[in-house]
């Protein structure tokens, strides 16, 4: 088999057109290896994207639950359960505005 590609590239009019083609080859070969590395850099950007996606689904997570928990301690029955414990009593009057009354030169 080697003995025939030797024989082959004896013959003139074949490294001629190797010769004429080599701008070609390596043309192509460059294209082949952008495609390679295309296709790696894709591939890394999708799985970034992946992982982002998993921790925001995460953090969302997270954030509904805390808001949850939060939602629940700012109800008026659990703010009455704990001022009672700590001793205080709540207002019977409803609150009021002070009026100040500012000096002329201040406004």
């Amino acid at each position: 088999m080697v003995k025939r590609i030797k024989e082959h590239l004896q013959r003139p009019w074949l490294l001629q057109f190797l010769r004429k083609q080599l701008g070609l080859l390596f043309l192509l070969t460059l294209m082949g290896l952008y495609y390679i590395w295309n296709a790696y850099r894709t591939q890394k950007k999708a799985l970034l994207v992946q992982r982002l996606k998993q921790a925001l689904y995460e953090q969302k997570t997270l954030y509904l639950t805390y808001s949850a928990a939060i939602s629940k301690e700012k109800r008026l029955s659990r703010i009455q359960r704990r001022v009672r414990l700590l001793g205080l009593k709540s207002l019977q009057k409803p609150p009021y505005r002070l009026k100040v009354a500012l000096p002329p030169h201040a406004k």
